[in-house]
């Protein structure tokens, strides 16, 4: 039993890094994701071809502006550079938007990590369905892999304190008095039901007792008939409790 607690203890350790992992990245990924679409558009007027360089370079330097207003240094730079023409803007458009990809990549590295560190903890599975969103230069996909693996390592985590809170003291005896409450019995017909004693009953409930602990669990559990005489009032606890 301590062997199985330590091991349960060790997996909720890991659990709990892991969704601490994936918030910080989470928030990371925030501007990314915001910021994109500004990025998509300079990329996509660094490509096309001015067939009205006035009108292009118009373009350019509002994009520039955009890029500007996101953080990207470069171009910041550009924008204070008195030679504005169409080589320059068209570079300059470039070199931003491989910036804001540098930045990324760098992000990106922290995902593939972390990610690996997740595809061992949850089921191969959900582990293969997430990674399949993960790519270098797919940004959204990635972010929303890494937000369905938070979702997913946030859901066995309270999975395994559920299960932890059921064995405390306050926990065992919240799920007896739920059952009695539910089958109109009382704590006596609990442990004479298990054929365990009164004393046992009160040594499961402190977390002792485990082979009399198994009877009055598969009583609980519906799988040893509950025997019940009499007409209940309320639950009887064990003395001493």
């Amino acid at each position: 039993m301590p062997e199985k607690q330590s091991e349960t203890l060790n997996e909720l350790k890991k659990f709990i890094e892991l969704e601490q992992s994936l918030q910080s990245i989470t928030q990371d990924s925030g501007p990314f994701r915001k910021h994109l679409p500004v990025v998509q558009q300079a990329y996509e007027l660094w490509r096309r071809i001015a067939d009205d360089k006035s009108a292009w370079v118009d373009e350019a330097r509002k994009s520039l502006e955009a890029l500007a207003a996101i953080g990207l240094e470069t171009a910041k730079k550009s924008l204070t550079e008195p030679q504005q023409s169409e080589d320059n803007l068209r570079r300059a458009l470039e070199e931003a938007v491989d910036e804001f990809y540098k930045r990324w990549r760098e992000l990106f590295e922290e995902i593939q990590a972390t990610m690996t560190k997740a595809r061992k903890q949850l089921p191969t599975s959900i582990a293969q369905g997430i990674s399949r969103g993960i790519r270098a230069r797919a940004i959204e996909p990635t972010c929303q892999a890494v937000e369905e693996a938070l979702k997913r390592v946030r859901e066995f985590r309270e999975t395994i304190e559920e299960k932890q809170a059921r064995e405390t003291p306050a926990g065992r005896r919240k799920r007896l008095d739920e059952f009695c409450a539910n089958h109109c019995c009382t704590y006596e017909n609990v442990y004479t039901s298990a054929k365990v004693s009164r004393s046992s009953l009160h040594s499961w409930l402190n977390g002792k007792a485990p082979e009399a602990g198994k009877k009055i669990e598969r009583v609980l559990a519906g799988e040893i008939a509950l025997k019940v005489s009499g007409k209940r009032s309320s639950p009887s606890r064990p003395e001493g409790s």
